[in-house]
């Protein structure tokens, strides 16, 4: 408090981001650092909303543009997962069969390129580097057993490649996803450690937690679903029945996540995926 008693600092001293002659001058405040104020915590996370007029908004879709691919590839990919799934409710063929198999190993793909993507843009610490990895190796164990799902596989009659794939792969994306979400309610204005009351009023943050929650419970119907299938894969029984209506289930929540994702681009105008 100021008593009256002379500053610490000598008169013609120049203040911390001065220089001699001049005055100090507010740093430059953008619509976005209005909106997400760039702190500790959010800038780990790089959520940093894009400008509010219409002519910094226009810039900002040139110089960004490429980062489209990543919403809208993997909106790509969950619906080929939905239409696969769904085509399995039909009596199982060959040509069924086959081509659910397809559409299950580009979704997979598409899966991949998105992870492939995101490490070729890659800002961040080791622990994002670590949840990075996971879901990457999640989704090329999706590739390698959706292949495994093409029939006839003559040397894999009872599907363990595709079985294997898509069981380790739903186990390293449903923990690094939820890893993710973990990460996002452990940074905010409350402090660290793991609080939802760090994502609240916050809803690029939010956003965030959505598509990862989706991803991850996704993925975790699918680990269910394909171990049912492991099981007793016989169609027509009740277990199939329900084995096909989990993986629907988690196909339809990979494509909310798309959405939820596509959104946070083009809708919030929020450049980090």
């Amino acid at each position: 408090m100021y008593d009256g008693q002379k500053s610490a600092f000598t008169e013609g001293t120049p203040l911390l981001g001065e220089v001699e002659g001049e005055t100090s001058v507010e740093p430059h405040t953008t619509p976005a650092d209005t909106i997400c104020p760039r702190n500790k915590s959010t800038s780990q996370l790089g959520y940093y909303a894009v400008p509010e007029t219409p002519k910094s908004r226009a810039a900002w879709r040139r110089k960004t543009w490429w980062k489209s691919l990543v919403p809208l590839t993997l909106l790509a990919a969950s619906v080929t997962f939905v239409g696969g799934t769904a085509l399995l409710f039909a009596p199982g063929t060959y040509r069924t069969g086959a081509t659910a198999g397809w559409l299950f190993t580009m979704g997979s793909l598409g899966f991949l390129l998105v992870d492939i993507f995101k490490c070729v843009i890659f800002k961040g610490d080791s622990e994002d580097l670590s949840i990075l990895a996971g879901k990457t190796f999640g989704a090329f164990s999706y590739f390698v057993g959706s292949i495994g799902y093409i029939p006839p596989m003559p040397w894999d009659s009872n599907y363990q490649m595709g079985i294997q794939g898509f069981i380790w792969g739903s186990i390293f994306m449903g923990v690094s996803h939820f890893w993710k979400i973990h990460r996002l309610c452990s940074n905010g204005h409350h402090g660290p450690g793991f609080s939802l009351a760090n994502i609240k009023d916050r809803v690029e943050v939010t956003s965030a937690v959505l598509v990862e929650l989706a991803l991850g419970i996704g993925a975790w119907c699918f680990l269910a679903g394909t171990i049912m299938y492991w099981v007793a894969h016989v169609p027509g029984s009740t277990l199939y029945l329900w084995t096909l209506i989990i993986w629907e289930i988690g196909s339809v929540l990979f494509f909310g996540g798309g959405c939820l994702l596509t959104y946070r681009y083009f809708g919030m105008g929020l450049s980090h995926l």
